[in-house]
């Protein structure tokens, strides 16, 4: 059986861990992780076996066949470009970042000039923690683009992994990454505006989340169970303008800066009724009409 491709990890934070030890227990030598402080470098190597070398010099990764740089994005440039200024990057090792807004091409450009195969990996996966990134990955949509042979081998990896690899369209990595944060960023966004009026209403803070998350809980898995647009309940979808219209009334009284975000999302709403075909084209006229009132006087 052919030997797995060697790895180093440059940036051994939670991603950069994780993603180690899944790459570890599949069979990729991880040969070091080098980090800004070498103490933390050195914590995380401890979670390995074998440990690999824990170091603050990138030169730590030369003659690995893969690079990972699981960085901050605002580095990864000038940490590829350095690697390459050292020649780290002479044996022409794959190399690939985590970021899930940056290219592959762009962001890895001094890799790319130095004769390797580059490409981004970002799982669509919300790493709090190690352990808990690494026992929940299989099944993780990960998302590779860049060149044909580094989106190729990271691939296979991941399918060993169990994770499910997807390749992106060129130049949509950005349409990409604001797909995710609409999803994740904007679901705690939107639970957070659902605290607040439950505020208003007269719930602590931390009762107001307490109740939301069976809610929120459930909505997740008839997502999971019957899709979009069936997902969809309420009024918007039962086509009750008259409930509608008693929100937009109790924004307008109480928490007036906040009618924009509920008529935005409402009208999102609509347009995902109209699709499931719990509405006649009378009562979504309704609501329509009712919605682009309440934006024009908030």
């Amino acid at each position: 059986m052919t030997p797995l491709p060697t790895v180093a990890l440059i940036g051994p934070g939670v991603v950069g861990t994780s993603l180690g030890l899944l790459l570890q227990s599949i069979g990729h030598p991880v040969r070091a992780l080098i980090g800004r402080r070498l103490e933390a470098a050195q914590v995380a190597a401890r979670l390995f076996d074998p440990s690999p070398r824990a170091s603050t010099e990138l030169d730590a990764a030369a003659g690995a066949d893969w690079i990972l740089i699981t960085t901050p994005d605002r580095v990864i440039e000038s940490v590829c470009r350095s690697a390459a200024q050292k020649g780290v990057l002479d044996s022409r090792p794959l190399v690939a970042h985590c970021s899930g807004a940056l290219d592959a091409i762009g962001a890895l450009a001094s890799a790319r000039d130095a004769g390797c195969a580059v490409a981004s990996c970002h799982p669509l996966l919300s790493f709090a923690d190690v352990s808990r990134a690494v026992s929940h990955f299989a099944g993780t949509f990960c998302f590779l683009e860049g060149d044909p042979v580094a989106v190729g081998a990271l691939g296979r990896s991941l399918g060993m992994l169990k994770a499910r690899p997807v390749a992106l369209r060129p130049g949509s990595k950005a349409l990409y990454h604001a797909a995710a944060a609409i999803a994740s960023n904007n679901l705690v966004a939107g639970t957070g505006l659902a605290v607040e009026l439950l505020g208003s209403a007269g719930l602590e803070s931390g009762e107001a989340l307490e109740s939301l998350v069976p809610l929120l809980q459930s909505t997740l898995d008839n997502l999971a169970s019957v899709g979009l647009p069936d997902a969809l309940t309420g009024p918007i979808e039962r086509g009750d303008a008259e409930i509608v219209a008693a929100h937009l009334r109790a924004l307008q009284e109480l928490a007036p800066h906040r009618v924009g975000a509920y008529t935005t999302l409402a009208e999102l709403a609509l347009e995902l009724a109209v699709r499931k075909g719990s509405l006649d084209r009378v009562a979504a006229e309704s609501l329509r009409r009712l919605l682009e009132s309440s934006r024009g006087a908030s």
